[in-house]
């Protein structure tokens, strides 16, 4: 049994530590759109959606993730 609350617990923490490498990795790959996106209001618009959709794929992900491990858990 010890071990079992061994591992539940390492899965917890793997969980938290996928956060916040996504947390991380969103922050990396807006920085980078907004680093190459031309300057005007277009250019800013498009950023800014394409931004919202890499945040929106990373969240999604990280919460399929952290249902997994905790499916796994129970």
């Amino acid at each position: 049994m010890g071990g079992d609350s061994s591992n539940a617990g390492m899965a917890a923490d793997g969980a938290g530590r996928l956060s916040q490498i996504s947390s991380r990795t969103n922050q990396m790959a807006i920085d980078a759109i907004l680093r190459v996106i031309p300057r005007g209001p277009d250019g800013w618009a498009n950023a800014a959606l394409e931004a919202q959709v890499v945040a929106r794929r990373m969240a999604q992900v990280t919460a399929d993730f952290e249902a997994t491990i905790r499916q796994d858990q129970g």
